[in-house]
This record gives structure tokens, C-alpha cells and sequence, in this order.
């Protein structure tokens, strides 16, 4: 079972060059039309009949098997879900960012954000290869498979749809940069799936706090520590909470409340790097 282990990672490498595939896709359907209208949504029954789009489908797909794939089998190896290291959670985040990415370009949104969703789980899987793919064995606090689902899967849906409402609102200002407001509708979009997007990844986050703290008291017999982690993810939830609550401002506040977004973003890189640079009850999950 342990030599099954070690060969995962190659699994992985192969949903990682169908990735790629899938990027190499996913732009040639962005710039097969007209380079100004590339960007645009158009319907799903335009797109199914597009060659690209079956390649970007296909390689996508096929890349969300093989990562599921890949969890089930080191679940099934260690007893336990596979979220407990940096290596695990990087490849279950870069899986949920794919399957965003499938059910963005089903629902016919900007081939923009399709492209840059491709690139980003890309990204996520080739900082994987560079950490220990060895499944270990779980150590005394991750013994709660409850638990350890519960609070995981929360953080994943959080932290994949705060990438994507962060992408949506970066590229809302590359299209107004390249195209000024002649694509209002474009615009539009992105503003709509920013906000939308961060509402679930409010919900998720603050759910990932209480499965956390109730998860700590059952494990270290407190709720709350201002461990770094604990900390950080607080602060990016209470971030999130500030941009919606700017965007329903109708005054000046609205056209600032982007920024919480993006401060939202840099607070959840430090959540998942912090156990480089600092010391927490968390580190289990860091670099092992």
C-alpha cells in the first residue's frame, strides 16, 4: 500500500500536463474569434459545437478524475481524508478550481476568466510537485476524520471561490484598462461573479471558523488561541465580510470596496504559507 503511495504522485503529474493541455485550450478558444470579442461570453450551444472547447472539456474532465482519483486512493491508504498536509490541500484546492471552472464555462461566462481559472489550478498544481507527496500517517489532532472533513471542506470551498471573486475583479479592471467601457456587459459579468462568488466564500469561511474552534476544543480543550492561522483566517473572513458590504453601499464606498477583496487575497496566501514563517499549532499541516 505504501509503494501505491509513492506512485500517486505520478497521477497527479498527469493532471497536471492535462491541465496544461487544458490552458493551451482554453486560449486558443479565447482567440479563435476576434481578438476584442474573445473575451466575451457566448452560449453553451455556440460553444459545444467548437473543437476547442471539446479539448478544453476533455482535458479539464480528465484532469478532475485523475485528482479525485488520487484522493480517494490516499484516503483509502492512510484511513483517513487526504486533507491533512500542504501537498493534500494544495491538490483538493487546485480540483475545486477546476470544477469552478467547468461550471463557469457551462454557464457561458467571459473565456477571460476561463483561461486565468486554467492557469491558476495550474499554478497551484506545479507548486504541489515541489512539496512531499508521501502520504504520512495523521498525527494525534487529525485523528477526528469528522472533524477534519468538515473543516477542510469548508476551507476549500472558501478559499477557491475567494480566488475566483479575486480573478473576477483583477480581470474586470484589465478589461477596463484594454477596452476603457465599450464592454459594459463584460464588465458586468465579472462585477456580478466577484460578488457572488465572495458571498459563498463568506458563508464557507465563517463555517471553516466554527468547525474549527468546535474541532479545537475537542482537540486541544480550547476554542480559540490566536494561533497565526486562526488569526489570519479571521481577518480574511472579516475582509470578505467588509467588500460586500461596500458593494451594497450605492456611494463612494462601493467603488473602494474591491480593495477588501484583494486584501482578502493576500490575507488567505499568508493563511496558507504562514507555517514558512511562522510558528502554529497548524504546522503539522505546512511542509511535511
Amino acid at each position: 500500500m505504501y509503494w501505491l503511495g509513492q506512485q500517486l504522485m505520478y497521477v497527479v503529474y498527469a493532471a497536471t500536463i492535462l491541465n496544461l493541455f487544458a490552458v493551451f485550450a482554453a486560449i486558443s478558444d479565447m482567440l479563435l474569434t476576434n481578438y476584442r470579442y474573445s473575451t466575451l461570453s457566448i452560449s453553451y450551444v455556440d460553444r459545444r459545437h467548437s473543437i476547442s472547447y471539446k479539448l478544453f472539456s476533455l482535458f479539464t474532465l480528465s484532469s478532475i478524475l485523475l485528482l479525485a482519483l488520487s484522493f480517494a486512493l490516499r484516503s483509502l491508504i492512510t484511513g483517513k481524508p487526504a486533507f491533512t498536509n500542504q501537498y493534500e490541500f494544495s491538490i483538493s484546492l487546485a480540483f475545486c478550481l477546476l470544477l469552478a471552472n467547468v461550471f463557469l464555462y457551462l454557464k457561458g461566462y467571459p473565456k477571460l476568466l476561463n483561461a486565468s481559472l486554467s492557469l491558476l489550478s495550474l499554478i497551484v498544481l506545479v507548486y504541489s510537485s515541489f512539496l512531499n507527496s508521501l502520504p504520512t500517517p495523521a498525527p494525534p489532532a487529525l485523528q477526528n476524520n469528522t472533524m477534519l472533513l468538515l473543516h477542510v471542506t469548508s476551507a476549500l470551498v472558501a478559499y477557491s471561490t475567494l480566488l475566483c471573486s479575486a480573478l473576477s475583479t483583477l480581470l474586470k479592471y484589465l478589461c477596463k484598462f484594454l477596452w476603457r467601457d465599450q464592454y459594459s456587459l463584460l464588465i458586468d459579468r465579472t462585477e456580478s461573479i466577484s460578488y457572488n462568488t465572495a458571498g459563498i466564500a463568506f458563508l464557507a469561511l465563517g463555517a471553516t471558523l466554527l468547525f474549527g474552534s468546535m474541532w479545537a476544543s475537542i482537540a486541544w480543550g480550547y476554542y480559540w488561541n490566536w494561533d497565526p492561522k486562526e488569526t489570519s483566517t479571521l481577518a480574511t473572513w472579516l475582509s470578505i465580510g467588509a467588500y460586500l458590504h461596500t458593494r451594497r453601499d450605492q456611494g463612494k464606498l462601493k467603488s473602494r470596496g474591491d480593495l477588501f477583496i484583494l486584501v482578502s487575497l493576500l490575507l488567505a496566501g499568508l493563511t496558507f504559507t504562514g507555517n514558512y514563517f511562522f510558528e502554529s499549532l497548524h504546522s503539522y499541516g505546512g511542509l511535511q
